[in-house]
């Protein structure tokens, strides 16, 4: 996916896309996203448009499915922020959409004047392999922000795709949860959501909002959601990282689809940037080997824990073949100050239960602010 500039346009479509049919030796540019579906207009502008923000899927055979945030007409006068995915069943050729997910639009029912007064936002995506089931978990900026899932089980063919009621995960009384992200366990059987909660039990000395991660699961692939867990304790927000516009500590999940019979199959991994140590941020992981009925305590596994600058923004993926773990962040610990960065991977070959050395991904570091001139903070 690229941003296309698509904020000129009318409707907006900020979204590109360019597919590979070489293993990425090569690249076609798609263009931009479609916007053309079920258009309305309020004065001289366009509806729906479409935001950005997206999270794509592989669904199997030639099937591809993304999420994006889109602004819709609600009423004569007024929009709600909702959400929408777009799908491909050409490997990645063309794509259909956007398709609205109802069940993100307005689900409290409330306005401000004429405009829904819930946003959809940061939504990611899973698929089921089993069942082709897609499960969505978003944001709901609200009075009392919230995590909400959705689920839609005939998104490559229905036109349009049928979503259930949203529900609602985050615990009530919480700060500001926010950040989730959907997986499931491969079986057709469970579905899992982590997400990241502010200010929901503390503050630190400073009257800075302290953090925690939290886990949901559902035993019935996305239907009915436990009261979410802790998989921390209160830790500090992410300092500032030089070159970049925001910064945060969502959690990213995976899970091992090994092959039945494997050791680590079904294992739980989740990662996320914590600054526990007052070093601008580190790398921390935890793992479930028993369907997240529990998890291990957190552990560090950047080089040097505490004593250098930030490493944020971490990315998880399990080799489905040998179980192997990946694991991606940005790193600022090469240099003593400034936006110089790179990107570490570190890997465990024994399903998380120890991982070597981080080496760095990136050929040569690059300048983490260079041509962040857009006035675009994302």
């Amino acid at each position: 996916m690229a941003n296309r500039g698509g904020f000129s346009v009318n409707p907006i479509s900020v979204s590109g896309y360019y597919y590979s049919d070489d293993g990425g030796l090569t690249f076609t540019d798609g263009g931009q996203l479609p916007v053309n579906t079920g258009t309305s207009s309020i004065s001289t502008t366009t509806y729906p448009q479409v935001f950005g923000d997206t999270d794509v899927k592989y669904a199997g055979g030639a099937n591809f499915v993304m999420s994006s945030i889109m602004l819709k007409k609600i009423s004569s006068s007024g929009t709600a922020q909702t959400l929408c995915v777009h799908r491909s069943t050409d490997y990645g050729h063309t794509w259909t959409g956007p398709f609205e997910i109802t069940a993100a639009t307005n689900p409290t029912g409330a306005f401000s004047g004429a405009n829904a007064r819930d946003a959809a936002d940061k939504e990611f995506i899973d698929v089921d392999p089993s069942t082709g089931r897609v499960l969505v978990s978003w944001t709901n900026f609200e009075v009392n922000q919230s995590i909400r899932t959705s689920y839609s089980d005939n998104v490559f063919t229905a036109n349009p795709p049928t979503w259930t009621t949203s529900a609602v995960i985050s615990p009530s009384g919480t700060g500001a949860p926010s950040g989730s992200q959907p997986r499931f366990s491969g079986n057709g059987t469970a579905a899992y959501v982590v997400f990241n909660d502010r200010g929901r039990t503390a503050t630190d000395a400073t009257g800075y909002s302290l953090n925690n991660v939290l886990f949901s699961k559902s035993a019935d692939n996305g239907a009915t959601w436990t009261s979410p867990v802790l998989l921390t304790s209160d830790f500090a927000m992410l300092d500032q990282v030089p070159g970049n516009d925001r910064v945060h500590s969502f959690p990213f999940i995976s899970v091992d689809r090994t092959a039945v019979g494997s050791s680590t199959r079904g294992n739980i991994y989740v990662v996320w940037s914590q600054n526990t140590h007052g070093d601008g941020g580190d790398i921390a992981f935890c793992r479930s080997t028993d369907g997240g009925a529990t998890f291990s305590a957190p552990v560090e596994i950047n080089a040097r824990p505490g004593n250098d600058r930030s490493q944020w923004f971490p990315t998880l993926t399990v080799d489905p073949g040998d179980g192997r773990i990946f694991i991606t962040y940005f790193d600022q610990g090469i240099a003593a100050s400034g936006d110089l960065t790179e990107v570490a991977v570190v890997t465990s070959t024994d399903g998380g239960v120890t991982f070597k050395r981080p080496q760095a991904l990136t050929a040569v570091p690059f300048n983490a602010g260079w041509g962040n001139d857009t006035s675009q903070p994302n």
